[in-house]
C-alpha cells in the first residue's frame, strides 16, 4: 500500500518538473490512472487523483479530451458513491482539471456534473466538509466558462449565495470559532474561482460585490490582520490548511516570519502576500463590475488611501516588496477606468487624490530606482486608465517595462 501511494507521489513530482514528458506517456497513464481507481486502499486513490492535478495541467488540451469523456464518468461515479472525503475532494479537482484543460468542450457535461456541485456548495455545511465546498465551488467555476453567462447564472446565484452567508457569519465580533475556521478554509479556494466568475458574469455579479468587499476589504486591513496572530481560530485554520497541503514546519519558515509593526503587533509575511492576492481579485471584480461598481467606491477607497498613506517604515517595506501597493494603485486605476467614462469630474478628482497620495514617496525614494520605477509605474497606469485612448502599444509598453 505504502508503495503504491508513494509511486503516485512520484508521479506528481515527475509531471510537475518534466511536464513535457505527458504528451508521450499520456496513453500509458490514463490506464493506470483509472485502473488505480479501483485500488482497496482509499489512501491511495487520492495519491492517484492527487498526482492527475499534475498530468492534466501538463497535458495538451487536444490530448485530454481524447480521455475526457469516459474520465469523467468515472470520476463522476466516484463523487456519488464513495463515502471517502479525501477521494471525493480529489475527484471534484480531477473534474475541475478536465474542464480547465478543455474549456468549451465541456458544456456537454454540465447538466450532469453542475447538480452535484451545487449539492455539494449547498448542503455540505459541517466543519469537516469546508474544504469539499471550496473545491466544489472552484470545480462550478471553471463551468461558467464552458456554457457562459445565460446558462450558468442561476447555478452561480444560488451558490454564491451559500457560500457568501459562511463568511457573513464568521464576522470577527459575532461569528464562533467554528465559523471563523470555517470561514478561512473556504477563502483559500474563492480567489481564482471568484475572478473567473465575476468574468463570466461580468455586471451581474452586482449583487454579491457588498459581500465580497466585506471579505476582501478585511484581507486588505493590517489591523485586522494582526488581530487574527492571536485568534485562536484563525491559527488554527492556518494551521489545517498546512496540514491539507502536506506542509511540515520545516516547509513553512518563511510564512512565520512576522513584521513587527510600530504599535509593537506583528504581521506574519505570507499576510502581505495574501493582501496582494485580494488586492488583485479586488481589481478582477471592479473591472468586470464596470459601472455597476460605483455605489461600492467610497466603500474600497478609504481602505486604499490608508495603505498609501502608511508612514511606518517596516510595514511599507513589507507592502511594497510584496507589491500590495502595485495591486492597490491597480485597483484604483481600475475605479478610474470607470469614473472616466461615467463621470468627468469624480475622474479628475480621483486622479489628483492618487497622484497626492504616491507623488511625496516618488520624491522621498528618488535613490532607489526600484522604488522610483514602481510609483511611477502606478502613476502611468492610473492616469492611461483616465484616458484609454492614449495607450501604448503593447511593444511601446515592452520598453517602458524594461526600462
Amino acid at each position: 500500500m505504502r508503495v503504491r501511494a508513494m509511486a503516485w507521489q512520484a508521479c506528481s513530482r515527475f509531471f510537475d518538473d518534466h511536464p513535457e514528458i505527458s504528451e508521450r506517456v499520456h496513453k500509458q497513464y490514463m490506464e493506470a490512472t483509472v485502473l488505480g481507481l479501483e485500488d482497496p486502499v482509499l489512501r491511495v486513490q487520492t495519491k492517484n487523483l492527487s498526482s492527475f492535478l499534475f498530468f492534466g495541467e501538463a497535458l495538451d488540451p487536444v490530448n485530454m479530451e481524447m480521455y475526457a469523456k469516459s474520465f469523467l464518468i468515472t470520476l463522476v461515479n466516484k463523487v456519488r458513491m464513495c463515502k471517502h472525503r479525501g477521494v471525493v475532494e480529489e475527484a471534484i479537482t480531477s473534474i475541475a482539471v478536465v474542464a480547465g484543460s478543455i474549456e468549451k468542450e465541456f458544456a456537454p457535461y454540465y447538466d450532469e456534473i453542475m447538480p452535484i456541485l451545487k449539492n455539494i456548495i449547498t448542503t455540505s455545511l459541517d466543519e469537516k466538509e469546508t474544504r469539499l465546498r471550496g473545491k466544489a465551488f472552484e470545480c462550478m467555476s471553471l463551468f461558467g466558462v464552458a456554457v457562459g453567462k445565460e446558462k450558468f447564472r442561476q447555478d452561480c446565484t444560488e451558490c454564491l449565495k451559500s457560500l457568501l452567508s459562511s463568511f457573513v457569519g464568521a464576522d470577527c465580533t459575532t461569528g464562533t470559532s467554528s465559523q471563523k475556521k470555517n470561514a478561512e478554509t473556504l477563502q483559500d479556494y474563492l480567489k481564482d474561482a471568484i475572478e473567473r466568475v465575476s468574468s463570466v458574469m461580468e455586471t451581474e455579479i452586482s449583487p454579491f460585490l457588498g459581500d465580497l468587499l466585506t471579505v476582501y476589504l478585511k484581507q486588505l486591513d493590517v489591523e485586522n490582520l494582526a488581530a487574527k496572530n492571536s485568534d485562536p481560530a484563525a491559527v488554527a485554520a492556518a494551521a489545517a490548511a498546512k496540514a491539507a497541503e502536506g506542509m511540515g514546519e520545516e516547509d513553512s519558515d518563511d510564512e512565520e516570519e512576522e513584521v513587527t509593526l510600530k504599535n509593537g503587533k506583528k504581521v506574519k509575511s505570507q499576510q502581505f502576500r495574501e493582501m496582494a492576492a485580494a488586492a488583485e481579485t479586488l481589481c478582477v471584480l471592479v473591472t468586470n463590475a464596470k459601472e455597476t461598481f460605483i455605489p461600492h467606491i467610497p466603500t474600497l477607497t478609504p481602505v486604499l488611501v490608508k495603505l498609501f498613506q502608511t508612514e511606518d517604515a517596516s510595514l511599507r517595506s513589507s507592502l511594497e516588496s510584496n507589491s500590495v501597493l502595485e495591486k492597490c494603485s491597480d485597483v484604483w486605476g481600475a475605479i478610474v477606468a470607470i469614473l472616466a467614462k461615467a463621470d468627468a469630474n469624480e475622474c479628475r478628482n480621483f486622479l489628483m487624490e492618487y497622484a497626492s497620495l504616491n507623488i511625496k514617496w516618488l520624491q522621498k525614494e528618488e535613490d532607489d530606482a526600484e522604488l522610483v520605477q514602481s510609483h511611477a509605474k502606478g502613476l502611468a497606469e492610473v492616469l492611461q486608465a483616465a484616458c484609454p485612448s492614449s495607450s501604448q502599444s503593447a511593444e511601446i509598453r515592452k520598453q517602458y517595462d524594461d526600462f
